[in-house]
């Protein structure tokens, strides 16, 4: 690239006609637009991440072919909406949510009949919280669209997070009569079970929607606390041993959304393989994350995400002297990363290495405190060696 174009308080690489006449704003003016699409119009301005120098060059050639179709757009006052929705998409799918809920916003205002925008922004203020908004858009993309499943889905969900729990099951039955199959409804009709306290419901309607998905890791979850509350423990804590990392919980279960699906097809570079390693450890298909971490790594070896994320498929796929390789090539990079000396004192527990674990468990525990499974697994481990007093002054904090 042979110029550079100041966007905001930054600058970022550009050819000399690309972004010419395209005003950017810092991603404040873009959060602050929440103006609804009967209001007035919200200021012409999108954001970029702060990081796109540092993206990958395909993908900052994504972002700078989209803002050269939305300078395009703007010159010739005409198919704004779809330029600031395809812009927002990127944005979506590359995890920019806050950026790209704002060229949602201006898709919407220049394309008010177009359902997919507003859907787009639906997903993307579930996934920020915002549930209001969320549910003003998945309401907008009814209006226009009746039949889709994934906006019912998406208003269930709403009224979940907003502690509605009788609207939610009527729309997530909705959902499961639309989409007989879907266990992303039965997942939700299994969490508003066991937020009554229907443990019997709750497991009966897992284990429908596990037959279905048998590796989802949130079905497995949901399943422990739902046996917990039953009082079989051995089985609640089967169902949790198929949950190696609680970061994949934050990944619900979804019915199929195609405009969702087209945002996988957007994404290019190691990033790319992260999120859909994340994606294939919710389904607990272990052997796929490790594949997608592995091109991450073979992309980008200084990754410590994707180095994490590998030696936790390894884990769940029972080989530990892989996993600990992994992670200790990793704390030599990030020697403070309690998270991986959590799990390497898991790995080297089951490679029969209790020494090594020990000092592993201990490490975690002092670089995080409040964190409780270092703690609970060294309790355990000094308990099986018979060191019943060091456990019991280590469960009580001394």
């Amino acid at each position: 690239m042979t110029g550079a174009r100041t966007i905001g308080m930054r600058t970022i690489g550009a050819t000399s006609s690309t972004l010419a006449a395209i005003s950017l704003a810092l991603p404040l003016l873009v959060s602050a637009c929440t103006t609804p699409r009967n209001a007035a119009a919200p200021p012409e301005t999108v954001a970029l991440p702060a990081d796109l120098e540092l993206l990958d060059r395909p993908v900052r050639r994504q972002f700078e072919t989209g803002l050269e179709a939305l300078d395009r757009a703007r010159s010739a006052e005409a198919g704004l909406g779809a330029a600031y929705g395809e812009l927002g998409r990127l944005l979506q799918a590359y995890g920019y949510l806050d950026e790209a809920r704002g060229a949602y916003r201006l898709a919407r205002h220049h394309a008010p009949g177009e359902a997919r925008w507003a859907h787009y922004l639906g997903r993307t203020a579930l996934a920020l919280g915002a549930w209001e908004e969320a549910e003003e858009a998945f309401s907008a993309v009814l209006e226009l669209d009746p039949g889709r499943v994934a906006a019912i889905w998406g208003l269930a969900r709403v009224a979940e997070e907003l502690h509605q729990p009788e609207r939610a099951r009527e729309l997530y039955e909705r959902v499961r009569v639309a989409r007989p199959r879907s266990a992303g409804a039965l997942a939700g009709l299994g969490r508003l079970a066991l937020a009554r306290g229907d443990a019997a419901a709750a497991r009966g309607l897992f284990e429908e929607a596990l037959s279905r998905q048998p590796q989802a890791a949130e079905l497995h979850y949901g399943l422990a606390l739902a046996y917990r509350d039953l009082g079989d423990a051995e089985r609640a804590a089967a169902h949790l041993a198929r949950v190696p990392d609680r970061n994949v919980l934050h990944e619900p279960i979804v019915v199929e959304d195609v405009w969702m699906a087209e945002l996988d097809r957007l994404r290019v570079g190691a990033r790319t393989h992260d999120v859909r390693a994340l994606r294939a450890a919710a389904r607990g298909r272990h052997d796929l994350a490790a594949a997608e971490y592995r091109q991450s790594l073979a992309a980008d070896p200084d990754r410590v995400y994707a180095r994490y994320g590998l030696a936790l498929a390894l884990l769940a796929l029972d080989r530990p002297g892989e996993a600990a390789a992994e992670l200790r090539r990793l704390l030599e990079v990030e020697p403070r990363h309690a998270p991986s000396h959590l799990a390497l004192g898991r790995a080297l527990l089951r490679s029969g290495d209790p020494t090594a674990a020990e000092r592993h468990l201990r490490e975690a525990a002092a670089l995080d405190p409040r964190g409780r499974e270092a703690t609970a697994e060294l309790v355990a481990l000094l308990e099986r060696q018979g060191r019943t007093d060091e456990a019991e002054r280590l469960r009580h904090g001394d």
